[in-house]
């Protein structure tokens, strides 16, 4: 690497490259985050201002207050009443009624859902949809929007969403004007009372992706004034008559309760000055009115925002290399062009651009930018300097190369420091990392095996660290340790006789052998002595330590699944060609028909018994860890389905007591729940018709202390014949696949007890579980399966016991 100008320019550039390209992704990760979205709703308040907003005399709020409740009654009121208020105004013939209610549900009375309906349908009236978020709905019920009654959906003028979502201080800014998913996207109820119910969909919207909940078209409105700046009637007044028709004739009037009414409607907002909380029905009252006058505030597309926020970093990187200089000049100049930008966008476009992203952009993008030029030739220093101080004596020095005309002082004084250890350094890290990219454990040895250098799979062959290979010069846990020390702690196979007791020959010693590490790795040393310089002999070696693991385990699995079939899968075709022996010698009588077909069928299913069982181990042995933290209930729920029709053929009872802990474990579903199964086979098998297999489960202690671990325990009992202990020790230590070739399984075993309990065996083992049971003849046997539970941290338990759900979008309107 030169360190000539050349050199110094391509960096300034490379990293200038680099922070328009990272900088943006960053700055649209932290918009997101605590900070960005605070700053961007200050500049939002604060341009708000410069907004009109004056109330319209056009919009009337008829009051759901104390008065009219005192008067009435408690909420919810009959739909008669509701019905009488509309014949009360149909004589004013207002512009249209809003109704701030929610009419989802049927009435006690269906004569007077009717009359409502033949209200509403005399009058343009609109209707809001009722929503359900799906993080604030009781189990089993209906996320999504509710539609009024259909009696009542089918005579009104609009049906629309009324959600009102507020941010994250709470406070409401902002409406969407449409929501729903790609199957129903509703209209914001307010813009189709304004535009005449002509606005029913958008133009190009663009959907959520999986089906999600989508919000499009976000609009801001600056509201006229505290809660009562527009003309409120009391609903009690107007139903008695004692407003004037004269004085509600072609207003929009909107119904809905106040903040007297004790309803809890009540939703903080912003640029009302002190009193800060509006009810629902005024919200909609100025939506509607900044909807009606074309003084809403819109918001830039996804892909416009995105510019706003990046275009901005990229211009002050280009100024900022065409005139390093004047650098802060010019992100000044930036910043205060983007704040003018913004204000003329609002006051005169009604376009309100995320001007606090942008502005953290520039500021990020000159700090990083100058940080980076000012350390450019400290840093480049620095490293030539430590790596000079490291080149061991008579260190080349490398060839003289024209050189550009240094800039200053400390550039020249680079090219000399480049210059003595540029051919040592390029060596030096060319054969580091070609040690840590090599596939195989590899390690560096001095003569007494002591280790100074490995790469990452000789690390984790030998320590069980992960095979992380890490950046040159990383600290090497295995630098300083003896590898032949290691290796002779280790299980030591020997493969050849003929081994050398001398120091000097304690390489062709450790080459003579298979290790076993602690980890069950298998694996073989292969070591080559490196050449020293001229004549004099290497002192290091080169030593690979190659990974004999999967092949030794294939030849176990081989030789012991080769005895397995030899005899156990033989032994129902054997027991078939027997019978059919017997069938054929028809002077001896000692087996019929029927006796043939009930053997052949019985030998039958325990070779499909067998054949399954066998695919679920090579399943067991041959999958992936793919481990999941899963109710153990589950498992067992799924067990007790599968097992339900063979325990009813054969008139058991399953009766599941599975608690109410969750009993959350980690571990494979399919596997565990297999493992349940093949217990719950095995006690229908031996239990007698109109007896019961208990399912139980239970937790030793809890998990949620400090990361403390407690076990799951689901115990499987029956109320068959049971078995000595002698039989029950061999089920519990004896696994098909472990046998000695040719050594036949128990008739017991095989047709009750065999591969099944393989199977139960195996899985629990992947598990990290244990399996026991208890049982004595005459009495039944009980099966006892357990698991650790999945640790939770403090932090986790506390947020799980603590943390409330999300109302998500809040319900607005009381449903009356």
């Amino acid at each position: 690497m030169r360190a000539d100008g050349r050199f110094m320019r391509r960096r300034l550039l490379t990293d200038s490259l680099l922070i328009a390209l990272l900088l943006p992704l960053l700055l649209l990760w932290l918009d997101g985050r605590t900070g960005l979205p605070e700053a961007n709703r200050m500049v939002y308040d604060r341009l708000l201002q410069t907004l009109p907003a004056t109330a319209s005399g056009d919009v009337v709020i008829i009051g759901i207050d104390k008065r009219s409740i005192d008067a009435i009654g408690p909420l919810p009121w009959p739909r008669s009443v509701h019905a009488e208020l509309l014949e009360r105004l149909a004589p004013a013939a207002p512009r249209s009624v809003l109704f701030n209610v929610f009419f989802d549900a049927g009435s006690a009375r269906p004569e007077d859902d009717q009359r409502l309906a033949r209200a509403i349908g005399a009058l343009p009236v609109y209707l809001p949809l009722d929503y359900t978020h799906p993080s604030a709905a009781a189990p089993g019920v209906r996320t999504g929007f509710t539609d009024p009654l259909a009696m009542l959906a089918q005579h009104a003028e609009g049906i629309g969403h009324a959600n009102v979502a507020p941010d994250a201080d709470d406070r409401v800014r902002t409406i969407f004007r449409y929501e729903g998913t790609a199957e129903r996207l509703v209209p914001y109820v307010g813009l189709l009372m304004a535009t005449g119910a002509q606005d029913a969909s958008p133009a190009n919207p663009v959907f959520a992706p999986r089906g999600d909940w989508s919000k499009l078209s976000r609009f801001g409105f600056r509201f006229a004034g505290p809660a009562g700046t527009y003309r409120t009637e009391s609903f009690i007044d107007v139903l008695r008559g004692a407003v004037s028709a004269d004085s509600l004739r072609g207003k929009y009037l909107m119904v809905g309760a106040l903040a007297d009414s004790r309803v809890n409607d009540q939703l903080a907002v912003v640029g009302v000055g002190a009193r800060s909380s509006m009810p629902g029905v005024e919200i909609h009252a100025n939506a509607f009115d900044a909807l009606r006058q074309g003084r809403t505030l819109e918001f830039p597309t996804p892909v416009a925002g995105t510019l706003w926020k990046v275009v901005p970093i990229w211009i002050a990187l280009a100024l900022f290399l065409l005139s390093a200089r004047h650098a802060l000049a010019s992100a000044m100049l930036l910043v205060t062009g983007c704040a003018l930008l913004a204000l003329i966008a609002v006051s005169q476009a009604h376009y309100m651009p995320p001007i606090a992203t942008s502005m953290a952009g520039i500021a990020l993008s000159y700090l990083l930018w100058s940080g980076r030029r000012f350390s450019a030739m400290l840093l480049f220093l620095r490293q030539r300097i430590d790596a000079l101080n490291a080149v061991p004596s008579g260190a080349f020095e490398p060839p003289t190369t024209p050189r550009a005309v240094a800039l200053d002082a400390v550039e020249e004084r680079a090219h000399s420091l480049d210059r003595a250890i540029q051919r040592l350094v390029g060596l030096q890290a060319m054969l580091n990392e070609s040690l840590q990219m090599m596939p195989v454990a590899v390690a560096v040895c001095r003569a007494d095996g002591v280790i100074a250098q490995s790469n990452a799979v000789a690390r984790q062959l030998l320590t069980g660290q992960p095979a992380i290979a890490g950046p040159a010069g990383a600290g090497d846990p295995l630098e300083g340790r003896n590898l032949l020390d290691i290796l002779s702690r280790m299980q030591r196979k020997t493969i050849s006789d003929g081994l050398q007791a001398d120091a000097a020959d304690r390489w062709a010693q450790a080459m003579d052998g298979e290790y076993t590490t602690a980890g069950h790795d298998v694996l073989r040393v292969h070591a080559v002595q490196l050449a020293g310089l001229g004549d004099a002999p290497g002192t290091h070696r080169v030593v690979v330590l190659r990974d004999l693991t999967t092949e030794r385990r294939v030849q176990g699995e081989r030789e012991r699944w080769f005895a397995f079939l030899s005899h156990d899968l033989r032994s129902p075709q054997v027991s078939i060609l027997s019978l059919l022996a017997l069938h054929a010698d028809q002077e001896s009588g000692r087996i019929d028909t029927a006796q043939l077909v009930q053997g052949v069928e019985r030998q039958a299913h325990r070779t499909l018994a067998l054949t399954e069982n066998v695919m679920s181990m090579i399943e067991t042995a041959a999958s992936r860890q793919d481990l999941s933290a899963i109710p153990m209930g589950d498992a067992a729920m799924d067990a007790i389905d599968a097992s339900w029709h063979y325990a009813q053929s054969r008139g058991v009872l399953l009766a599941p007591m599975l608690g109410d802990d969750d009993c959350i474990v980690r571990a494979d579903r399919p596997l565990l729940t297999r493992a349940i199964l093949n217990l719950l086979t095995n006690a229908i098998r031996h239990s007698a018709p109109g007896r019961t297999v208990h399912v139980c489960m239970s937790q030793s202690q809890s998990a949620l202390h400090g990361g403390a671990v407690g076990e799951a325990v689901l115990s499987v009992r029956d109320e068959g014949e049971g078995m000595s202990a002698e039989k029950l020790a061999r089920i519990l230590k004896t696994d098909a696949r472990e046998r000695a070739p040719g050594q036949p399984a128990h008739a017991h075993d095989v047709q009750g007890w065999g591969i099944g309990m393989s199977v139960v065996h195996a899985v629990i083992e992947r598990h990290r579980g244990w399996l026991d049971a208890h049982s004595a003849p005459g009495v039944g046997s009980t099966f006892l399966l357990g698991l650790p539970l999945q640790a939770l941290s403090m932090e986790e338990a506390d947020y799980s016991r603590n943390t409330p759900q999300s109302a998500g979008n809040q319900r607005m309107l009381p449903t009356l």
